[in-house]
């Protein structure tokens, strides 16, 4: 007569099981560390001192064009528009002006602006200039591409043209290594230049741009990133699953995005200082004129006799 046998775990099947727990504990522990800090992008309007009342005006607001250092424009074509040559040529210059170089050590800075927060600046851009525009009187609206605003009818008076040029500039000033763990400690600067265009669609003209030079502004933020001097064992993940190890330290994320609502508030508040009402409806009688120029021969108006 056969007895049941009691199972008794060996040393492979028991570290077998351990592995898979250290396994499952490390990839919660990661999933908890890779949430992104929150941006704050908040803006509104507070340099309007000429009223609000409806101008009547539609500018159609386009989305930024967002380029970052070492990222160059395409050649330039002879047939684009004169706004999209300008914007070319201001993306040249700015990249010309890029000396400081990241030292490779540091944290990928650019790599997690692109990944994570991109996006969010650009539609936070149009947002605030939604929020200029209609507190000076102006209606707007969105819109991918030139192309998109032409085709309405009639076309909007102006199209709101933003390109940004961002530079991250990640500087270590501590490394040290203290029981395994080693501590970097660091600036991150943020600098570039932000163009600014308002284009007359049918034509693809500029009739008024502001360039603002935002590398004085030189906006700084410390970081902290802790990493193991060598690959933590299976004891060290242990500690770190039933929490007996302390978390490694990482503010590269929060200094990211405290420098990136700095730099974009900077950039808006520019914008909102020198945007004027008058101006815009004093160019109206010249965007008229440039319409008309657009026009084909066969519908202009009739000589008078």
């Amino acid at each position: 007569m056969k007895t049941a046998s009691t199972m008794t775990p060996t040393p492979a099947w028991a570290a077998g099981l351990a592995t898979a727990l250290l396994l499952l504990g490390g990839c919660q522990m990661q999933d908890q560390n890779a949430a992104d800090a929150p941006l704050d992008l908040q803006f509104s309007s507070v340099h309007n001192t000429e009223g609000g009342d409806d101008t009547g005006i539609r500018i159609a607001l386009l989305e930024p064009d967002i380029a970052h250092s070492g990222e160059l424009p395409p050649k330039e074509r002879a047939d684009g528009d004169s706004f999209q040559l300008t914007m070319d040529r201001y993306r040249e210059e700015a990249q010309a002006q890029i000396f400081e170089e990241t030292d490779p050590n540091a944290p990928d800075f650019q790599s997690i602006y692109v990944k994570h927060y991109e996006n969010q600046v650009s539609h936070s851009i149009n947002q605030a200039l939604e929020s200029i525009f209609s507190s000076r009187g102006f209606s707007t609206e969105r819109a991918d591409r030139m192309a998109t605003v032409r085709d309405q009818s009639p076309p909007p008076f102006l199209a709101s043209v933003p390109a940004t040029t961002i530079v991250f500039i990640a500087t270590i000033e501590s490394e040290e290594c203290d029981d395994g763990i080693c501590t970097q400690k660091g600036d991150l600067t943020l600098e570039g230049q932000y163009l600014w265009q308002l284009v007359e669609p049918t034509t693809g003209h500029p009739v008024t741009m502001q360039r603002l030079n935002l590398w004085s502004l030189s906006v700084h933020e410390p970081y902290v990133v802790q990493t193991r001097e060598n690959p933590p064992g299976m004891v060290d993940r242990v500690r770190q699953m039933v929490g007996m190890d302390a978390a490694l330290e990482n503010t590269a994320d929060d200094a990211l995005t405290r420098a990136l609502d700095r730099f974009y508030s900077a950039a808006m508040e520019q914008t909102d200082a020198i945007l004027s009402r008058g101006r815009i409806i004093e160019l109206k009688q010249n965007i008229e004129e440039l319409e008309k120029q657009a026009r084909p021969a066969s519908e202009a108006p009739a000589p008078l006799s």
